[in-house]
Order: C-alpha cells, then sequence, then structure tokens
C-alpha cells in the first residue's frame, strides 16, 4: 500500500529536518503517486474531512525547516488547525502551531523541568475552487505553555499582528500571502502543497510538499 509504504519511508526523517537527498526524493515520488490516486478531488467542500486538527510529517517548504536551525532551540510537534467560519471575509480560520523547546529539553523533561512554548501563527483562508485555499495572515502569538515543568498555559498570549491584508489592500491586490492545495485527502492522511501568492516563478518549480496526518 502506497500510504504505508510514504509513512515507512518518511520514518526517521524528522518531518524532513535530518532527510537525505535521497531519502527526500523517494518521499516527493511516493507524494506524486498518491496524489495521481487522491479518493477527494473536490476536498474543499467537505469540511468533516478537510477540517480538523493536522500533525505535520514531512514536509520540503524552507520556511518550515530552517526551525531547525535555530541557535539553543529545537522544534517540536508541529500542526495546522482548519475550521469553519461565519466570517463574511472567509470561510475558513488556520492556524499553523510550533511547538519550541529548549535544545536541552530532553534533558531538563527528565527531572520535570520541561519548558515550552507555542508559536501560532494565525490566518484567514478563502476557498478557491475545489481544491485551493487563499491565505491571508493575521498576526503571529507566542503561548507559553510550561515553564521548568510548570504549567503556563493561563498566561496571555503575546500577540503581534502582520498586516499583509492591509499591505495587499493598500495597492489594491488580492487578499491572499499565500495559498495551500490539498492534492491528497482521506480520512487520516492530507497531502498539500503550498506557496506565496503573486509570485513569479521559475517554470520548472515544485510548490512545497506537506504531508499531515490527523490528530484529532
Amino acid at each position: 500500500e502506497l500510504k504505508r509504504e510514504l509513512l515507512v519511508t518518511m520514518a526517521g526523517s524528522n518531518r524532513g529536518f535530518t532527510a537525505t537527498r535521497e531519502q527526500r526524493q523517494a518521499i516527493i515520488d511516493l507524494v506524486g503517486q498518491l496524489e495521481a490516486r487522491n479518493p477527494s478531488p473536490a476536498p474543499n467542500s467537505d469540511c468533516e474531512k478537510l477540517c480538523g486538527t493536522w500533525r505535520l510529517m514531512f514536509t520540503t517548504a524552507l520556511d518550515v525547516l530552517s526551525l531547525g536551525a535555530l541557535p539553543l532551540v529545537q522544534a517540536g510537534q508541529i500542526f495546522q488547525n482548519i475550521r469553519e467560519t461565519d466570517s463574511p471575509e472567509a470561510e475558513l480560520e488556520v492556524d499553523n502551531v510550533v511547538e519550541l523547546q529548549p535544545a536541552t529539553d530532553a534533558i531538563l523533561a527528565a527531572v520535570g523541568a520541561s519548558s515550552t512554548l507555542e508559536l501560532i501563527v494565525k490566518a484567514r483562508g478563502k476557498i478557491v475552487g475545489d481544491d485551493r485555499v487563499d491565505i491571508a495572515f493575521e498576526r503571529s502569538n507566542f503561548q507559553p505553555k510550561t515553564l521548568f515543568g510548570a504549567d503556563m498555559a493561563s498566561f496571555p498570549p503575546l500577540s503581534i499582528p502582520l498586516n499583509a491584508r492591509q499591505r495587499a489592500e493598500a495597492a489594491g491586490q488580492a487578499m491572499s500571502a499565500g495559498f495551500i492545495t490539498t492534492s491528497f485527502l482521506d480520512q487520516d492522511m492530507r497531502i498539500a502543497r503550498g506557496g506565496a501568492a503573486n509570485v513569479d516563478l521559475p517554470s520548472d518549480f515544485t510548490s512545497n510538499i506537506f504531508v499531515l496526518w490527523r490528530d484529532d
């Protein structure tokens, strides 16, 4: 089964952070084969399958993989949460969530002193066609979860506005800073491709790949 083969091939790649060139190419090839067998050609019409919490299993996106180069910090679990909304401005709410921990967290956790900070990038999504969602980023929230083992979840987040929408509107452009196209979707796996909107790219450019597993 292709899904099982993909899961086995992704194992040990640490979501792409430590993937070898050969492993990365094998994963990309398997992704293409699964996309050709997509059981949900119109995923935007079925929010029950599309919406929810998705955990990142693998990506080729450099903006995500660059998290692995942060000094003294390591990336924990990475999620994407998709929800329906009644807002007239957008049909979906999209949250990208990254758990950040000290590089020494494994040692700290052993003595009950784990520390975790969540970076939550909040966005609005506008459905475009059967499988594409245009994204407008709104703000970043920094939410402490634990500090040396103490529960910090009740502390208010530090919120930083992202003004991509206002800048786009001022320039007379569409309300979009990026896009997500769901190219494979079943009950537990989602494959998406994405990138920046309104950017001229080389003809041989392959959009960023995200392989996600349902986590709710």
